[in-house]
């Protein structure tokens, strides 16, 4: 017998994978052991999705994994509409290196109803319309569950799509060379054979890309590269200036529903009666997860061809893709080294002085008064040094605005007003004006 599931009606007829799965008593049970702690390490976990004559089920024990974090975290959803996935999706990470990047928590859920991006679930079912994020924080970086709903030619609930990946934290390189680079990295991939037999393919527990024809795991990379730059100009949008945050209506009118439910189930006062147990079900069946949407407001239709990062376009009428202001730290970055360069030298230089001074015989007296003023100086300049680097470090700008993608040049080359952010009241999450900038 399955579990009760529930899709919500504010994700717009997509499924929301944090809610749906488990889908059977078993697998809950042995997730609320790895919630509990029962697992010591990975590999006494790795055991139980491990079938004799099938093999290694991959996908489910890092989708359980990332459930059990996701649950310990508090069970938070975040939901992007359409308009904000196409904005994001079309805003350059140009300069952002991942030490920016603030995780809201250590695990949370981006939901993407109504998406345009595709994940690949094998020759049979083919291209599943991505619903979602599943997001792991970790101290090395982080670890990524993408999931595709299932499609027109699935058989069942549980045939759908995956993509797990491990982002490893790298402040070398922007996030999307980082993340390209992975990608393309052709030992980060795991094989098929190594984890499940011929009866298991079979079975649909996993499927080779090799097996895909030559362009799809080509398009496949790019809709995840789409997806992560969604997911991470996201959480750059959370803290940004004037964020737009809203919790979804239906969470008060949920946890209303249960404080009644429970008031009900606790005036029987046998549990196992048939009434009680309808209304356990209830309960169990309620959505359980912290809804909040991003940019609910945003309601702006992006144009079919957004011009590339860097491309030049004169003065004619065109789009500006999105992008974070100010758009690099890099002049400040060489200063603040600069300056911290010369803090390592005056202290060199002053180090030299005070040697050169307790090296003097006591009766140079001469030479103690010149390495005296030099030792004096040194320390002087070395003070100045590393106030100007302090004040540098202090000044460095911690949060950047989030330009959304306008038109330039619109009526005849006059420039057009476009909107950095919504601004919100203190402690709001109504949206009250828009700043807007030539």
């Amino acid at each position: 017998m399955s579990l009760p599931t529930t899709t919500p009606s504010w994700l717009e007829g997509t499924p929301l994978l944090v809610e749906d799965v488990p889908r059977d008593p078993a697998h809950e049970a042995i997730l609320n052991d790895v919630v509990a702690g029962k697992y010591k390490n990975p590999d006494d976990l790795a055991t139980v999705f491990t079938v004799p004559g099938l093999g290694f089920h991959r996908s489910l024990y890092y989708l359980t994994v990332g459930l059990a974090h996701f649950r310990v975290a508090g069970r938070q959803v975040f939901v992007l509409p359409p308009t904000m996935q196409d904005m994001l999706a079309e805003t350059s990470m140009e300069g952002v290196k991942f030490s920016e990047v603030k995780f809201p928590y250590p695990s949370f859920y981006l939901a993407l109803p109504k998406s345009n991006l595709r994940l690949w679930g094998g020759l049979r079912t083919q291209w599943h319309p991505l619903a979602g994020i599943l997001v792991q924080h970790l101290s090395d970086g982080m670890n990524l569950y993408l999931w595709g709903a299932p499609n027109e030619r699935s058989v069942s609930a549980g045939d759908d799509a995956a993509f797990w990946f491990h982002v490893k934290r790298d402040d070398n390189l922007d996030l999307e060379e980082h993340v390209r680079e992975m990608l393309a990295d052709p030992d980060s991939k795991v094989p098929v054979d190594a984890d499940i037999t011929e009866l298991g393919r079979s079975l649909g527990l996993a499927f080779d890309v090799g097996e895909a024809p030559p362009e799809v795991e080509r398009v496949l990379h790019e809709e995840v590269v789409r997806a992560i730059r969604i997911l991470l100009n996201a959480m750059l949008y959370l803290d940004s200036a004037g964020v737009e945050r809203t919790t979804d209506p239906s969470c008060a009118e949920r946890d209303k529903e249960r404080a009644e439910l429970e008031r009900v189930l606790a005036r029987f006062k046998n549990p196992n009666k048939k009434q009680a147990r309808s209304v356990r079900k209830q309960l169990d069946g309620l959505p359980k997860s912290n809804i909040v949407w991003l940019g609910r407001s945003v309601g702006r239709t992006l144009p079919v061809a957004v011009p590339a990062s860097g491309e030049r376009t004169g003065r004619r009428h065109h789009w500006v893709r999105g992008h974070w202001w100010p758009k690099k730290h890099n002049t400040h970055d060489l200063a603040l080294k600069d300056a911290r360069d010369r803090v390592v030298r005056a202290q060199w230089e002053h180090d030299e002085a005070r040697i050169r001074l307790a090296n003097l015989a006591p009766t140079d007296t001469e030479g103690m008064a010149r390495e005296t003023l030099a030792l004096m100086g040194a320390k002087k300049h070395l003070a100045a040094c590393m106030k100007e680097a302090e004040v540098l470090r202090e000044g460095k700008p911690t949060r950047r605005r989030w330009v959304q993608p306008y038109e330039r040049n619109k009526d005849n080359g006059e420039p057009i007003p476009h909107t950095y952010v919504l601004n919100a009241a203190p402690n709001s999450d109504t949206p009250t004006a828009q700043g807007t900038t030539p």
